[in-house]
């Protein structure tokens, strides 16, 4: 992966970076904050010509530096700008860090410290014609910095893992688990009932079915397969049942199964016993 990411470096140094030669740019360098221990507006800097405010803030101990920006030069209002080597925005930075900010068609920019416990406050700024984005923007948006790893989302499917679907599966993984009878993690179903059809995930399963109760616990849990959104025993395919007959718990799972339905829902019936609460758990 880090091959990859200095392929992208590379061809973005053989197009000029963004497309616009840093030789043609032009830069400002300006001292918004020196050493500063109060809250002040400090210098404010024009940025009439300028598209983009890189920052090198320093808070020694503890101050809030507010990222501001005008129009007319008199009124100022907070931007936001974003932590280089993070890719969060922020218009009011508590720590030191370096910056980058969008200034086009602003005539001016300052760093005001807004709030000041203790310590010296010192922000550093350059102005630049430079464009933003182009491939440090791209590599932004997809590496994180931090933490040294892509940033990586169902969306762009690079994970080798969509959980949710089971698609592009590198390794069997862990097992995982729901629950289609009772909720919680536990047995909570205490009557002869029929669940909601709800769709599982396809590929190898296995049912458990358990009661609990304070006296002799009986029942019998049907799991049924169908292509509809709605149960009809009567139509719809058995594919197991556990029968459960023993005092104070019982536990049993079908043979795993690798048929596939659209829907899956369990049919309980038989159900006794003093206070019976009941599960069913499938793994796959």
């Amino acid at each position: 992966m880090q091959r990859l990411l200095i392929g992208w470096i590379l061809f973005g140094l053989s197009l000029g970076f963004t497309g616009q030669s840093w030789a043609g740019a032009e830069y400002q360098e300006f001292v918004l904050q020196n050493a500063v221990v109060a809250t002040a507006n400090g210098a404010s800097m024009p940025v009439t010509k300028y598209t983009t405010v890189a920052l090198d803030v320093t808070i020694a101990t503890t101050a809030t530096v507010t990222f501001e920006g005008s129009v007319s030069g008199d009124a100022w209002t907070s931007i936001a700008c974003t932590a280089i080597n993070t890719g969060v925005t922020t218009t009011a930075p508590t720590a030191t860090g370096l910056y980058q900010c969008n200034v086009a068609g602003l005539s001016a920019f300052r760093a005001r410290v807004s709030s000041w416990t203790a310590g010296a406050v010192t922000v550093y700024a350059r102005a630049t014609t430079a464009e933003t984005g182009g491939i440090f923007a791209f590599l932004a948006s997809v590496f994180d910095y931090v933490n040294t790893a892509l940033r990586v989302t169902l969306a762009t499917l690079i994970s080798g893992e969509d959980q949710t679907n089971n698609l592009l599966m590198t390794s069997g993984g862990v097992v995982r688990q729901t629950q289609i009878l009772g909720t919680g993690g536990v047995p909570s179903t205490a009557t002869d009932a029929t669940t909601t059809p709800q769709i599982l995930p396809t590929g190898r399963k296995t049912f458990t079915g358990r009661i609990t109760c304070t006296g002799a616990c009986v029942q019998t849990q049907k799991i049924y397969g169908t292509w509809r959104s709605t149960a009809d025993n009567t139509l719809d395919d058995l594919v197991c049942t556990i029968v459960l007959n023993k005092a104070t718990a019982d536990q049993a799972s079908c043979i795993p199964t690798e048929t596939n339905f659209s829907y899956w829902y369990v049919t309980t019936t038989l159900t006794s016993g003093t206070t019976p609460l009941a599960g069913i758990f499938v793994q796959y």
